[in-house]
């Protein structure tokens, strides 16, 4: 049954029917659920809000440690960027400063050739004219035939490019390499730029000549130039032969006297005795007398009979000839000594000591007193004979025109078939 003025209704149980609830019973019921539900509800929120904060928390906290993180990988980016700009600047000012220091040293060795040049131009002769001819370098080889090859190449490029006396002592030492570079700083040490920069260019031959040509060694060379002879050798590669040994018997061949008969000596027998009669003036006449008389012999030879004995001995064969008015003629044959196979008269010294004249040894083991061959005087040598001075004196003037029996000029024997 419903009332008038109800909010609601009550059910009985026993009847099943709804019994009418006031709105006093309703919030009685509504306050005394939530006070039953509420510590439950509060709670719960209570911890969800804790959740929340504590979620919002560990969020701020990562997004700080985040931006932690970003903001330390940007300063150590930043700092790898500076040290990389830092370097890249190093090296920038290190190879501007590499360039400065080059273009400075080109600047500076611009002006020391101009300086160079315009110094050697005034004496005739450039550094760079002289690098031109593209000299040899030494480098200390203690060879006597390198040395004095290298010597001569640098005479030779001198004249060339006609460098001046003063300059070549400078030039020539530029050309020193590996142990003959060390070799001269120890000289430039030793005696102090000065005196180095006065230093003539023979007194620069002399030194590397003492250093790299031991005394023993040139001694040698000269007793082979010495005994140097024909044999059989043609007369240009018995010519090329002299003229190479020679550089190692400069008093054996320091005037053109000494240099024509020492040349003419060992010329064979067949060809030695007309040249001699010719009595050539010159060293190249007499090379030219020697070839024109080499030709005749092989002519006479090819023209024979006996080809047996043409093999076995071209001088016996060949008869001996004289020179006339540059003509070849006829003459009889010179007698052969056993000794030395050559021909002259009187006694053999070929193998005798040339000191004391007795044979079995050398002059230079010799024991008795010396007796200079050119005053026949005891107690001294050749070399210091006082009246060598004399001769060598004789020697350098002009030598008078004598009437010859025999004669022949340069221009004959070219001229001669």
């Amino acid at each position: 049954m419903e009332g008038k003025g109800g909010g609601g209704s009550k059910q009985n149980p026993g009847k099943n029917q709804d019994v009418p609830v006031t709105k006093g019973e309703l919030s009685k019921e509504i306050v005394r659920i939530m006070s039953e539900h509420m510590p439950t509800i509060l709670a719960q929120s209570q911890e969800n809000f804790r959740k929340a904060e504590e979620a919002r928390k560990a969020a701020e906290e990562a997004e700080k440690k985040k931006k932690a993180n970003e903001d330390a990988e940007k300063r150590r980016k930043a700092m790898e960027d500076k040290r990389a700009a830092e370097e890249q600047e190093r090296k920038r000012k290190a190879e501007q400063d590499r360039k400065n220091a080059e273009d400075a040293e080109r600047l500076r060795n611009e002006e020391s050739e101009r300086r160079r040049n315009e110094e050697a131009q005034r004496d005739g002769c450039s550094y760079k004219s002289f690098l031109i001819c593209k000299p040899s370098e030494f480098h200390g080889e203690n060879d006597p035939v390198i040395v004095t090859n290298w010597l001569k190449e640098i005479e030779d490029i001198f004249e060339i490019s006609e460098c001046s006396p003063r300059k070549r002592v400078n030039y020539a030492s530029h050309l020193l390499k590996g142990e003959a570079r060390h070799w001269w700083n120890m000289i430039k040490i030793a005696r102090g730029n000065e005196a180095v920069s006065a230093m003539t260019w023979e007194q620069f031959e002399e030194l590397v000549m003492e250093n790299y040509c031991p005394q023993g060694l040139m001694d040698k060379l000269e007793e082979e130039f010495l005994k140097l002879q024909q044999n059989d050798m043609t007369v240009p590669k018995y010519t090329a032969k002299f003229n190479e040994k020679a550089r190692f018997a400069k008093y054996q061949v320091a005037t053109e006297e000494r240099r024509i008969k020492r040349y003419i000596w060992g010329l064979r027998a067949g060809i030695r005795g007309p040249v001699q009669q010719a009595r050539p003036s010159t060293f190249q006449e007499a090379v030219e007398l020697a070839l024109m008389v080499e030709k005749e012999n092989n002519r006479q030879l090819e023209e024979g009979g006996d080809n047996k004995r043409k093999r076995e001995n071209r001088d016996d064969d060949a008869k001996k000839i004289k020179i006339s008015g540059g003509k070849i003629e006829n003459v009889g044959e010179y007698k052969l000594c056993t000794i030395c196979k050559k021909t002259h008269k009187g006694e053999c010294w070929h193998d005798n000591c040339r000191n004391c004249g007795k044979s079995g040894h050398t002059s230079k083991e010799c024991k008795a007193e010396p007796v200079c061959f050119k005053c026949k005087s005891p107690g001294h040598k050749i070399v210091d004979c006082p009246e060598r001075k004399l001769l060598e004196y004789k020697d350098t003037q002009p030598r008078k025109t004598m009437g010859r029996v025999f004669q022949l000029t340069a221009e004959n024997a070219r001229n001669t078939p």
